[in-house]
């Protein structure tokens, strides 16, 4: 046997419920149809069958009644009159009256008259003792189909003569027919109507459940998940409501499954970003030191002030590695919900004074211009100076890198709206609007990223978890958008209450 043989024999066969309940149905249905019809009928037959017994009873207890008194009497006029009571009817084909010794005494049949008929059917006749015998039989003259009826006349015990007369069958055979023909019609006609319903039924029934079938091979495709709405039996109903409630699970696993997706994407791209932005910030101090560490270590002939120019970089470069070093430690430590606060009642002034000496020096380096202005009796608010004075440093930090030479830089603290807000203003390029949100996450630059010399991205992601998850505070931006400047605020609420517990949660 080849192969695909044995995939052919092996393959189940597969069946079509939608089939299978419309045949049992039409099945059920032909069969109480069926069984309802053939009892009909055998009811009217027997109607029937009853009607002429019922007849015949008559006939014969009429006609056994005026034959006894005829006799008695020897007045065979009552006995005429019975005949022409009997033969009146239609179905009389023949009447007959034997005597005792069987001899034909009176007939309907002239040729029979005095005779005693040897036939089969007269024999059984004449030797039966029955109160009525039915005999059929078919006239071999005219093909007709008969009964004969016969009962013996009796005065007393003796049994002075017996009567007979023939019924036609043939009307009583036709309305048989008839009746069999139309119960056979009605059978067909209702056997269809039958087949009809139960298809209609089977349809109505299994149609919610071939849509349901349709949704979950779409499903299984990879087709939208949609609400399926039917309106059929609770039990189907109730199938659907499961179906849509399942669809719905798989709708939100589907959700969360993709959002967990984007997420890993753009965990992903800005793992590769961090790894290059890194690299490429290590690189660049490392390649300073290692280069000055060589001058120094080689040329024992440099001036002092040589000399002094090679260890500033080699002290410049190394701070910038500790600065790197120190951001991606304090991300780490957020993420983790490990980082540490020291919340005491300060002058916010205090931590921005700190920050500005620091910036100062930067700034003069590229000739631009810091101005401060610090509100007059401000409230104390509860704060960690150290990581006030860290975020208004990377403020200011990022001002002095962004703003070109002989640029204008301004810091200012003052109370609006229960709040002591910091304000970080420069002249630089500005932030455009789509990118006002994108600079507070991490490893993310304003404008064309490979533009900035220098910078990893994390400064303001820092500044953000510091100020809203670190002192329950607000940090934004405001640019007029690019080549107009832009101003970075820091409100932190003056009754301000951080909760040690849920600051780590939300880290967390």
């Amino acid at each position: 046997m080849s192969q695909s043989d044995e995939t052919v024999r092996k393959t189940p066969r597969r069946r079509s419920l939608y089939l299978e309940f419309s045949v049992a149905i039409s099945g059920i249905a032909v069969i109480f149809v069926m069984l309802t019809i053939n009892f009909n009928l055998k009811r009217e037959m027997r109607m029937l069958e009853e009607n002429r017994a019922m007849r015949i009873s008559t006939l014969m207890a009429t006609f056994g009644k005026l034959a006894a008194q005829a006799k008695a009497k020897d007045d065979f006029q009552l006995i005429l009159r019975a005949v022409a009571e009997i033969t009146n009817d239609p179905e009389i084909s023949y009447f007959l009256f034997h005597d005792a010794e069987g001899r034909c005494v009176l007939a309907t049949k002239a040729p029979l008259r005095g005779e005693i008929p040897q036939d089969e059917v007269t024999k059984k006749v004449l030797a039966s003792t029955r109160p009525t015998l039915i005999i059929p039989y078919v006239d071999e003259e005219t093909r007709t189909p008969m009964l004969d009826v016969s009962a013996p006349v009796m005065i007393g015990d003796e049994r002075i003569g017996t009567i007979r007369f023939g019924f036609d069958s043939t009307r009583h055979d036709a309305r048989v027919r008839q009746m069999r023909f139309e119960n056979a019609g009605l059978s067909f006609a209702s056997i269809l109507l039958a087949i009809l319903i139960s298809f209609v039924l089977a349809r109505r029934t299994m149609e919610p459940i071939r849509l349901l079938k349709q949704k979950l091979d779409s499903l299984a495709r990879g087709g939208r998940i949609e609400k399926v709405e039917i309106d059929s039996a609770e039990e189907i109903q109730q199938l659907a409501d499961s179906f849509n409630a399942m669809t719905a699970k798989w709708q939100q696993l589907y959700d969360e499954l993709r959002l967990a997706y984007e997420e890993l994407k753009t965990l992903d791209a800005m793992k590769d970003r961090f790894v290059s932005l890194v690299s490429h910030e290590l690189r660049t101090p490392l390649s300073s030191i290692v280069a000055a560490a060589e001058v120094l270590s080689e040329h024992n002939t440099l001036s002092e002030e040589e000399t002094r120019e090679f260890i500033g970089i080699i002290n410049t470069e190394g701070k910038r590695l500790t600065k790197l070093a120190t951001d991606v430690l304090d991300i780490a430590k957020m993420k983790s919900g490990k980082q540490s606060y020291n919340f005491q009642e300060r002058d916010i002034n205090e931590a921005v004074a700190q920050a500005t000496k620091v910036a100062a020096f930067a700034a003069e380096a590229k000739r631009q211009s810091l101005t401060v202005k610090l509100g007059k009796d401000l409230p104390h608010v509860r704060i960690d100076l150290d990581r006030m004075v860290q975020i208004v440093s990377n403020l200011l930090n990022n001002a002095v890198r962004y703003t070109q030479e002989d640029g204008e830089i301004s810091v200012s603290t003052d109370k609006d709206d229960g709040s002591v807000v910091i304000a970080v203003r420069d002249n630089g390029p500005g932030i455009a609007p789509r990118d006002q949100e994108r600079v507070f996450k991490e490893f993310e630059q304003a404008g064309d990223m490979d533009a900035h010399a220098s910078g990893t991205g994390l400064g303001l992601a820092i500044c953000k978890k510091l100020v809203e998850v670190g002192h329950n505070g607000r940090i934004w931006v405001e640019s007029e958008g690019e080549g107009k400047g832009a101003a970075f605020f820091v409100a932190i609420p003056i009754h301000n209450e951080p909760d040690e517990e849920s600051r780590d949660e939300d880290e967390q």
